[in-house]
Protein backbone atom coordinates (compact mmCIF):
# COMPACT_ATOMS: atom_id res chain seq x y z
CA UNK A 1 0.00 0.00 0.00
CA UNK A 2 2.57 2.75 0.73
CA UNK A 3 3.70 2.07 -2.93
CA UNK A 4 0.78 2.64 -3.83
CA UNK A 5 0.13 5.98 -2.12
CA UNK A 6 3.98 7.16 -3.11
CA UNK A 7 2.88 6.47 -6.70
CA UNK A 8 -0.32 8.34 -6.23
CA UNK A 9 1.27 10.88 -4.39
CA UNK A 10 3.93 11.55 -7.10
CA UNK A 11 1.21 11.42 -9.66
CA UNK A 12 -0.65 14.11 -8.04
CA UNK A 13 2.85 16.24 -7.21
CA UNK A 14 3.46 16.20 -10.89
CA UNK A 15 -0.13 17.41 -11.88
CA UNK A 16 0.32 19.77 -9.26
CA UNK A 17 3.82 21.17 -10.86
CA UNK A 18 2.20 20.90 -14.16
CA UNK A 19 -0.54 23.08 -13.28
CA UNK A 20 1.94 25.72 -11.68
CA UNK A 21 3.95 25.69 -15.06
CA UNK A 22 0.60 26.46 -16.63
CA UNK A 23 -0.47 29.47 -14.33
CA UNK A 24 3.37 31.12 -14.41
CA UNK A 25 2.98 30.42 -18.20
CA UNK A 26 0.23 31.97 -18.65
CA UNK A 27 1.24 34.63 -16.42
CA UNK A 28 4.64 35.30 -18.24
CA UNK A 29 2.03 35.70 -21.39
CA UNK A 30 -0.03 38.27 -19.94
CA UNK A 31 3.07 40.20 -18.42
CA UNK A 32 4.73 40.02 -21.70
CA UNK A 33 1.73 41.18 -23.53
CA UNK A 34 1.23 44.35 -21.36
CA UNK A 35 4.82 45.27 -21.51
CA UNK A 36 4.86 45.36 -25.42
CA UNK A 37 1.84 47.00 -25.24
CA UNK A 38 2.51 49.92 -22.72
CA UNK A 39 5.92 50.39 -24.61
CA UNK A 40 4.31 50.87 -28.67
CA UNK A 41 1.83 53.21 -26.08
CA UNK A 42 4.98 55.12 -24.52
CA UNK A 43 6.80 54.99 -28.19
CA UNK A 44 3.66 56.09 -29.90
CA UNK A 45 3.21 59.13 -27.30
CA UNK A 46 6.85 60.26 -27.76
CA UNK A 47 6.82 60.32 -31.59
CA UNK A 48 3.57 62.02 -31.57
CA UNK A 49 4.17 64.87 -28.80
CA UNK A 50 8.25 65.26 -30.35
CA UNK A 51 6.51 66.35 -34.41
CA UNK A 52 3.84 68.45 -32.36
CA UNK A 53 6.91 70.10 -30.59
CA UNK A 54 9.02 70.35 -34.05
CA UNK A 55 6.08 71.43 -36.28
CA UNK A 56 4.10 73.70 -33.39
CA UNK A 57 6.46 74.68 -31.39
CA UNK A 58 5.63 77.66 -28.78
CA UNK A 59 7.41 80.71 -30.11
CA UNK A 60 7.53 83.66 -28.30
CA UNK A 61 9.05 87.28 -28.08
CA UNK A 62 11.10 89.04 -25.50
CA UNK A 63 10.24 92.23 -25.65
CA UNK A 64 12.83 94.90 -23.33
CA UNK A 65 11.49 98.61 -22.61
CA UNK A 66 13.71 101.03 -23.71
CA UNK A 67 16.22 103.16 -22.27
CA UNK A 68 17.49 106.61 -22.70
CA UNK A 69 20.69 105.91 -21.12
CA UNK A 70 22.71 102.38 -21.89
CA UNK A 71 24.31 100.81 -19.11
CA UNK A 72 27.75 102.46 -18.01
CA UNK A 73 29.50 99.07 -17.94
CA UNK A 74 28.66 97.82 -21.44
CA UNK A 75 29.60 101.85 -22.25
CA UNK A 76 33.05 101.62 -20.99
CA UNK A 77 33.49 97.89 -22.47
CA UNK A 78 32.26 99.18 -26.17
CA UNK A 79 34.75 101.79 -25.46
CA UNK A 80 37.80 99.56 -24.49
CA UNK A 81 37.11 96.34 -24.90
CA UNK A 82 38.80 92.79 -23.77
CA UNK A 83 42.07 92.13 -25.94
CA UNK A 84 41.03 88.46 -26.51
CA UNK A 85 44.84 87.52 -27.40
CA UNK A 86 46.20 85.72 -24.29
CA UNK A 87 49.88 86.38 -22.69
CA UNK A 88 50.96 84.91 -19.94
CA UNK A 89 53.50 86.95 -17.08
CA UNK A 90 56.22 85.43 -15.83
CA UNK A 91 58.43 86.97 -12.87
CA UNK A 92 62.20 86.71 -13.80
CA UNK A 93 63.26 89.50 -11.19
CA UNK A 94 62.86 86.78 -8.17
CA UNK A 95 60.56 89.48 -6.58
CA UNK A 96 57.68 87.78 -4.85
CA UNK A 97 54.29 88.38 -5.77
CA UNK A 98 55.70 90.43 -8.85
CA UNK A 99 54.05 88.51 -11.97
CA UNK A 100 50.94 88.83 -10.24
CA UNK A 101 51.40 92.90 -9.82
CA UNK A 102 51.84 93.12 -13.26
CA UNK A 103 48.88 90.92 -14.21
CA UNK A 104 46.64 92.87 -12.66
CA UNK A 105 48.22 96.19 -14.15
CA UNK A 106 47.34 94.44 -17.94
CA UNK A 107 43.88 92.59 -16.77
CA UNK A 108 43.01 96.80 -15.62
CA UNK A 109 43.98 97.62 -19.15
CA UNK A 110 41.64 94.48 -20.57
CA UNK A 111 44.37 92.33 -21.54
CA UNK A 112 44.09 88.74 -21.23
CA UNK A 113 46.61 87.60 -19.32
CA UNK A 114 45.90 83.78 -18.70
CA UNK A 115 49.42 83.11 -17.07
CA UNK A 116 51.61 84.26 -14.62
CA UNK A 117 54.35 82.64 -12.78
CA UNK A 118 58.04 82.05 -12.30
CA UNK A 119 60.53 82.48 -15.10
CA UNK A 120 63.04 79.66 -16.38
CA UNK A 121 65.58 82.06 -13.81
CA UNK A 122 65.44 85.47 -11.68
CA UNK A 123 68.67 86.72 -13.58
CA UNK A 124 66.39 88.80 -16.13
CA UNK A 125 68.06 92.13 -15.87
CA UNK A 126 65.60 93.64 -18.49
CA UNK A 127 61.56 93.25 -18.47
CA UNK A 128 60.93 91.23 -22.06
CA UNK A 129 57.89 90.95 -24.17
CA UNK A 130 58.29 88.19 -25.94
CA UNK A 131 55.87 87.61 -29.42
CA UNK A 132 55.09 84.38 -30.37
CA UNK A 133 52.52 83.94 -32.67
CA UNK A 134 53.67 87.51 -34.52
CA UNK A 135 49.81 89.23 -33.40
CA UNK A 136 51.70 93.19 -34.03
CA UNK A 137 48.16 94.06 -32.80
CA UNK A 138 49.25 92.89 -28.77
CA UNK A 139 52.39 93.87 -28.87
CA UNK A 140 52.06 96.93 -29.72
CA UNK A 141 49.25 97.01 -27.14
CA UNK A 142 51.64 96.06 -24.59
CA UNK A 143 54.68 97.64 -25.42
CA UNK A 144 52.77 100.87 -25.10
CA UNK A 145 51.11 100.19 -21.84
CA UNK A 146 54.56 99.57 -20.28
CA UNK A 147 56.09 102.45 -22.12
CA UNK A 148 58.21 100.82 -24.47
CA UNK A 149 58.57 101.07 -28.29
CA UNK A 150 58.14 98.20 -30.23
CA UNK A 151 61.27 98.31 -32.07
CA UNK A 152 63.18 98.33 -29.00
CA UNK A 153 65.30 95.41 -29.22
CA UNK A 154 66.39 95.49 -25.35
CA UNK A 155 62.96 95.01 -24.21
CA UNK A 156 61.01 93.17 -27.47
CA UNK A 157 62.09 89.51 -28.71
CA UNK A 158 60.68 87.62 -31.88
CA UNK A 159 60.61 84.56 -30.79
CA UNK A 160 57.63 82.66 -32.79
CA UNK A 161 56.48 79.46 -31.63
CA UNK A 162 53.64 77.77 -32.96
CA UNK A 163 52.92 75.46 -30.10
CA UNK A 164 52.15 78.06 -27.32
CA UNK A 165 49.09 78.96 -26.31
CA UNK A 166 50.29 82.68 -25.67
CA UNK A 167 50.75 85.21 -28.08
CA UNK A 168 52.85 87.35 -25.81
CA UNK A 169 55.08 86.27 -22.82
CA UNK A 170 56.07 88.97 -20.45
CA UNK A 171 59.29 88.51 -18.62
CA UNK A 172 59.65 90.90 -15.67
CA UNK A 173 63.24 92.03 -15.52
CA UNK A 174 65.09 93.54 -13.01
CA UNK A 175 64.23 96.88 -14.17
CA UNK A 176 60.88 96.62 -13.20
CA UNK A 177 60.90 100.18 -10.56
CA UNK A 178 61.68 101.69 -14.18
CA UNK A 179 58.40 100.82 -15.87
CA UNK A 180 56.20 104.21 -14.99
CA UNK A 181 52.75 103.22 -15.95
CA UNK A 182 53.13 100.11 -13.46
CA UNK A 183 54.76 101.96 -10.99
CA UNK A 184 51.79 104.61 -11.18
CA UNK A 185 49.03 102.10 -11.32
CA UNK A 186 50.69 100.61 -8.26
CA UNK A 187 50.69 103.84 -6.24
CA UNK A 188 47.03 104.14 -6.97
CA UNK A 189 45.74 101.12 -5.99
CA UNK A 190 47.43 101.56 -2.25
Amino acid sequence: MLSFFGQKSSRNLKKVKSKKSQDNSVKNIFLNTLIFILTVFIGVFIYSFSTKQMHNGTSFEISFPPTSNPPPLSTIYENNPINESPIEVLNGCGIQGMAGKFSRFLRENNIDVLNSDDADHYDYTHTLIITRTGNIQILNKVSSLLGFDAQDENHILNKPNSSSEFDLTVIIGSDYASIKPVMEFWQNQN
